[in-house]
C-alpha cells in the first residue's frame, strides 16, 4: 500500500548524523555504539588511523577504499558506485551479522559525486571560482544521489546507522549587492555544497555537533566522565542550535527534548538513555 503506519520512533532516533571540526572526536565516538561495527571511510577520508585493528578491537571492521591495481585513476563515477556496493553488500548480510553501520566522511562522498555528475570538472579545475562556478542543476543532480545512498542504509534493517562530516561557517543570506560577504552574519552547518548544508539536516533523526573545550581543575573532578583523549579537553556533543552552531538537533517529542542538556559527552550510551532507547545502547 501506497502509505503505511509509521515505524517505531526507536528507528529514527537510531538513524544518527555527527558533524564537527576535523579532531573534534567523531570518529572515536562511533566506538560508543554498541554491537559489531562496521566502519566504512569514504574515498578521500582520512580519519581512519584512530580505528582500532581488528586485534585490539574484535567488535570493529575497517573498510577504507584502495583502488585496484589495474585501475590506477578510477574516476569519481565508478569510486561512487564502490561505495553503493558495499553498502549493499553490507545490507545483504555478506559482511556477517552487523549491528552499527558507520559511513565516515560524507562531505568526502559528497564532493566525488559532484565530481562524478559534472564529467571529471567538479576536481578537473573547470570550476573557476568554486561551488558558485558550477552549474546548478549539478548540484541538485549530487545531492538527491548522495540522498539516494544514504536512504538505501537508513532504510535498511541495520539496527544502527551512523555517518560524519566536517562543519564550516555558511552565510544565513546571499550578499546583497556591494555588500562584503565576510560582513554576513554566519552560523557552522555540516561542510556540505550548496543547499544540501541545510537540507541534509532533515534526512536524521539525531544530529549532533562535535567539539571540544577545555577544562578546568575543577570541571576535571566533577566531569571525569568527559574526559576520553586528553585529560585537559572534554569532548561534548551539542544537541540543538545554540550560538554559532546551528547543524544539530534531535526529533521527537517536545518535552523528551527539552529534557536533553545542550551538552553532553560523546557518549552514544549516554544520549540513548535520554532518548528513552532501548536499542543500540551499550551494554
Amino acid at each position: 500500500m501506497p502509505f503505511i503506519q509509521p515505524t517505531d520512533p526507536a528507528t529514527r532516533r537510531t538513524r544518527v548524523h555527527i558533524t564537527g571540526a576535523p579532531n573534534s572526536g567523531k570518529t572515536t565516538s562511533l566506538l560508543t555504539f554498541s554491537g559489531t561495527r562496521i566502519i566504512i571511510s569514504c574515498p578521500d577520508e582520512g580519519g581512519y588511523d584512530t580505528i582500532p585493528k581488528p586485534q585490539d578491537d574484535p567488535n570493529t571492521v575497517s573498510l577504507v577504499y584502495e583502488a585496484d591495481q589495474l585501475t590506477k585513476n578510477p574516476t569519481s563515477t565508478q569510486i561512487v558506485e564502490e561505495v553503493r556496493k558495499t553498502l549493499v553488500a553490507i545490507i545483504k548480510g555478506e559482511h556477517g551479522d552487523v549491528h552499527t553501520v558507520c559511513v565516515e566522511g560524507l562531505h568526502k562522498l559528497h564532493a566525488r559525486i559532484l565530481d562524478d555528475l559534472s564529467g571529471g570538472e567538479f576536481f578537473g579545475g573547470a570550476v573557476v571560482g568554486g561551488k558558485e562556478g558550477m552549474d546548478p542543476r549539478v548540484f541538485g543532480g549530487a545531492e538527491r544521489k548522495l540522498f539516494e545512498l544514504l536512504s538505501l542504509i537508513c532504510h535498511s534493517k541495520i539496527p544502527c546507522v551512523v555517518v560524519t562530516s566536517w562543519d564550516e561557517y555558511e552565510a544565513d543570506r546571499k550578499a546583497q549587492v556591494g555588500e562584503n560577504w565576510s560582513m554576513l552574519p554566519m552560523h557552522k552547518l555540516p561542510a556540505l555544497y550548496g543547499k544540501t548544508a541545510t537540507r541534509i539536516m532533515g534526512e536524521f533523526g539525531v544530529t549532533v555537533h562535535a567539539s571540544t573545550v577545555k577544562l578546568s581543575a575543577l570541571e576535571k573532578s566533577a566531569q571525569e566522565s568527559w574526559l576520553t583523549k586528553s585529560k585537559e579537553l572534554a569532548y561534548r556533543w551539542q544537541t540543538r542550535p545554540s550560538g554559532e552552531v546551528w547543524g544539530c538537533a534531535i526529533k521527537g517529542d517536545k518535552k523528551l527534548i527539552e529534557n536533553i542538556p545542550l551538552f553532553i559527552p560523546q557518549s552514544w550510551p549516554i544520549l540513548a538513555e535520554y532518548l528513552g532507547l532501548l536499542t543500540g545502547v551499550k551494554t
